[in-house]
């Protein structure tokens, strides 16, 4: 069961990334494309470690499980910047107010992921998978 859900997570990520460097070839100067395909390749980024947590037995499970949580840290700046552009007709003036926005946002993610670069500090905020075991 386990090993079902490892390879859709692999496709999913396989999709996410060929789904973002296809947006990003059609323009890649345009600042939504930009966000739209940071934001796929943390959602990539998110299922191959999904993938590494859910194969059993092969002793990637906390790598896999840092990769997920390093995803969901740059996700949220990754898909303000897509729809803080994507929303307007004027993509190349972004208002001040939402620019310190997705700033602040970048900030605590940048934070969040050297935190979870600590190894020490690491251990505390992952939790190894456990559902999906078939002992």
């Amino acid at each position: 069961m386990a090993l079902n859900l490892a390879f859709l997570s692999a496709i999913s990520a396989l999709l996410c990334v060929a789904l973002g460097l296809f947006t990003l070839r059609k323009n890649p100067g345009h600042t939504a494309n930009i966000g739209f395909t940071a934001g796929l390749m943390c959602l990539a980024l998110m299922e191959a470690g999904s993938f590494l947590a859910l194969l059993a037995g092969q002793g990637l499970e906390f790598a896999g499980m840092k990769a997920v949580l390093f995803g969901q840290a740059l996700m949220p700046s990754a898909w303000l910047l897509f729809t803080s552009v994507f929303g307007r007709g004027d993509y190349k003036n972004i208002p001040a107010t939402q620019l310190y926005l997705i700033i602040g946002t970048s900030a605590a993610s940048l934070i969040f992921c050297i935190l979870l670069a600590i190894p020490s500090l690491s251990a505390s905020f992952i939790s190894l998978p456990s559902v999906f075991s078939e002992e």
